[in-house]
């Protein structure tokens, strides 16, 4: 749940489907090491979108 400046109650957060495809990529884990795979990851998207 997250707060928003132009609403009084909380809404839950939803992400729009390449943003999940890339959240769970970024947190996959490698199976030989046990390891995540990303250290660091950026998505970059013109303003506005999501």
């Amino acid at each position: 749940m997250l707060a928003a400046p132009d609403r009084g109650e909380y809404e839950p957060f939803v992400l729009y489907p390449e943003q999940e495809d890339f959240v769970l990529r970024y947190y996959e884990i490698n199976p030989h090491t046990g390891k995540r795979r990303f250290r660091r990851g950026v998505i970059s998207r013109p303003r506005g979108w999501g």
